[in-house]
């Protein structure tokens, strides 16, 4: 049994002057307007988690990030490929002599002794499935290529790396139609006047005339590889994002569509407003509405929480819902290492942690469809499709500062939450079998005198009744811990296994027996929110 302590949300503001590039659920990249939060989907895979991206200010020292023709130079040809990436052209690098090893640059400018350079692109295979990439130093009595102990690589996607000689490396299998992703960094054990990035069509010294290898979207930059910068004739500084600090929800795709109150607007019987402090609503029961407080009870009478807001109260049955997916960016400030999703309509859950110094340090996917097919085809053609409501994870890496990506997808539907809970993690004990489930349920049967009846349908609440077993060297702290909990709605994992061993409410009682000399029982009798 363990606890999820959610933690408190609010708005956490976010500014950024500059607009930014993103690649969306699609892999098309698009551009992020100034001021709007970033979430980007990883383009090699997009079966993986959306992040959220805080970075610090970065330049695209490549003057030419698409075009391989234009601000480059090299003995190597460079021509449109007629590939493209959603749109992004590739070129191809194309050795056409047969005495000389060939090759497409791009300088960067001098670089100082001790400084880190990092270069990425996306390759496919040309004529060739293979090609030299590396970082070069182009002094004179310079060190070249430098060393081994200068550079490494990382690579995403088909392909085997080899190294070739300092920070030149050899890549085979590069597949024609898919990209790989290849990032090189080199600190540079000396200054130098003159720093480049270079791309060899096949082999370093091959003498094969017509080796061709495709190449896009180029970035070289200083200090650590950020997300991509777009260039079209001169390097591009994207600005640095800035966030507040504190917990709240930083990001949501889905829109407050209620107007913010004004005390000096006048609003029609029936309108809806939004009240930003608290994120309720609040609708009018008059005419004429003008200067009435929203407490004001003659005026005003609640109406529930935004649809933003509504997956992050502390009511099971109000949902959020957005057409084909849900995504919230959260901040706990504190180490939250668990997530609890509840009363869910989708296909699937993702979830991811972004670190702004580290960078994504976690994704997880989950599949809330069951599958129920038992090698039937009759079964997988016609039984109705089982899913989950809820998901569960305990895993989320202990930063104090990250953001936490949760999304919901549902495609060619629409996405709904009821239940979103981040925060840290309490364990209670292991839970032992027998764990039983029903609800409690708050509708009301009115019969009348002949035996007929009106059912007046309303919503429920689950009740989990649970034994645990505890360490005794822990008793007393959990004992603590549960009195902290008194009338504090949280999240309790039974069995993440099971969704009916999952909920978010207080418990009504609890009741520990030292039972053995190593371990205690401790009985749990816990009723959810409607």
């Amino acid at each position: 049994m363990m606890i999820i302590d959610p933690v408190t949300f609010g708005d956490v503001a976010f500014t950024r002057p500059a607009p930014k590039w993103v690649f969306d659920r699609t892999g098309t990249l698009v551009q992020v307007p100034a001021g709007s939060f970033a979430v980007t989907y990883d383009p090699m895979d997009l079966t993986k988690a959306p992040y959220a991206l805080i970075e610090p200010a970065a330049t695209n020292l490549i003057t030419y990030s698409e075009n391989l023709a234009a601000g480059w130079t090299g003995s190597a040809s460079a021509s449109l490929s007629g590939a493209d990436f959603h749109g992004i052209p590739y070129y191809y690098v194309t050795k056409t002599n047969s005495g000389t090893s060939e090759f497409r640059q791009h300088y960067v400018g001098a670089r100082s002794a001790g400084q880190k350079v990092v270069a990425t692109l996306a390759m496919r295979a040309g004529s060739t499935d293979s090609a030299t990439v590396g970082l070069y130093d182009w002094a004179v009595g310079g060190p070249g290529w430098g060393t081994l102990a200068d550079a490494t690589i990382e690579v995403s996607g088909a392909g085997s790396v080899f190294f070739q000689t300092g920070a030149a490396f050899y890549i085979s299998g590069l597949s024609p139609s898919v990209d790989t992703f290849i990032k090189v960094t080199r600190t540079y054990p000396a200054g130098t006047p003159s720093a480049a990035l270079l791309i060899y069509p096949g082999t370093v010294n091959s003498s094969t005339i017509g080796h061709s290898v495709q190449a896009t979207r180029v970035q070289v930059e200083i200090g650590r590889a950020t997300s991509y910068i777009r260039t079209a004739g001169a390097a591009v500084t994207r600005a640095a994002d800035g966030i507040a600090s504190g917990a709240g929800l930083v990001y949501s795709n889905v829109p407050i569509t209620e107007p913010d109150y004004s005390s000096t607007s006048s609003y029609a019987k029936d309108v809806v407003v939004h009240d930003p402090a608290t994120h309720n609503t609040y609708v009018s029961i008059i005419a004429g509405n003008v200067g009435k407080a929203l407490t004001d009870t003659s005026a005003w009478a609640p109406n529930g929480v935004t649809n933003r807001w509504a997956m992050l109260d502390q009511y099971n049955n109000t949902q959020t819902s957005s057409a084909e997916e849900i995504i919230v960016v959260l901040t706990s400030q504190e180490l939250a290492q668990g997530v609890y999703i509840g009363n869910a309509d989708a296909s699937d859950v993702r979830i991811s942690c972004y670190d702004q110094n580290d960078g994504l340090v976690y994704q997880e996917t989950q599949d809330l469809i069951i599958p129920d097919s038992g090698s039937s085809f009759y079964n997988w053609c016609f039984k109705p499709i089982r899913k989950k409501s809820y998901a569960v994870s305990v895993q989320l890496p202990p930063y104090y500062a990250g953001l936490v990506t949760i999304a919901l997808r549902k495609p060619a539907g629409t996405a709904k939450c009821g239940m979103c809970v981040l925060g840290p993690l309490v364990d209670i004990g292991l839970s032992k079998y027998g764990l039983s489930r029903e609800i409690k349920d708050y509708s009301t049967v009115n019969f009348n005198f002949d035996g007929t009846s009106n059912v007046q349908k309303r919503n429920f609440a689950k009740v989990m009744d649970v034994d645990v077993l505890i360490d005794n060297a822990y008793i007393d702290s959990v004992i603590e811990a549960l009195e902290n909990y008194r009338q504090k709605p949280v999240a309790w994992i039974g069995v993440a296994a099971y969704g009916s061993a999952c909920l978010f409410g207080t418990y009504t009682s609890f009741k520990s027996v030292i039972q053995y000399p190593t371990q205690s029982a401790m009985n749990l009798q816990i009723q959810g929110t409607v």
